[in-house]
């Protein structure tokens, strides 16, 4: 027997990206840090939780203090981040920041992901990038919860009735 006998091996380059789409995600890790330039962001990172591509790492990052000398561009960063992070606070529906970014870890969200090239030499490539937040689906529940459909009789008389005994 050969070593790699009953190993599945694939001759195609590995993907740096998950396909544009809607995840569940959980997020694993959401705090304050400082960039090279010393502006402080809000970075988050989540992990796609569920049947496809569980366990791959998105990345968020919220310039909500972006400091310029040019006010006009700083003011632009700080409201765009601020847009974004009110979008992820809304769909875990908080309707206010937290005290500590570290709330929103173990929260769950939808994101929505896009893809966009790299334009960073030293990493080629395409690159995962979280467009916006949406609340989980909440009803998934089977059978639909629906209102009794107009049969043209009240809803007591529409539904069923317990047998006697």
């Amino acid at each position: 027997m050969g070593d790699f006998d009953n190993v599945e091996i694939s001759f195609e380059d590995p993907s740096s990206t998950i396909p544009e789409g809607i995840y569940t995600v959980e997020i694993s890790s959401c705090e304050k840090k400082d960039s090279k330039a010393g502006n402080p962001y809000l970075a988050l990172e989540a992990k796609v939780v569920g049947e496809k591509f569980a366990g791959w790492i998105l990345r968020d990052n919220f310039n909500l203090w972006y400091e310029d000398s040019d006010t006009d561009k700083q003011d632009m960063v700080r409201e765009i981040a601020g847009r974004q992070f009110g979008s992820l606070l809304k769909a875990v529906d908080m309707d206010k920041a937290p005290d500590n970014a570290s709330a929103l870890q173990g929260l769950k969200v939808e994101a929505i992901v896009g893809i966009e090239a790299s334009n960073n030499p030293d990493y080629p490539g395409d690159n995962n990038r979280i467009e916006g937040y949406q609340p989980i689906s909440s009803d998934t529940s089977f059978p639909p919860k629906d209102d009794v459909p107009d049969l043209g009789v009240s809803n007591s008389e529409a539904k069923p009735k317990k047998p006697s005994l």
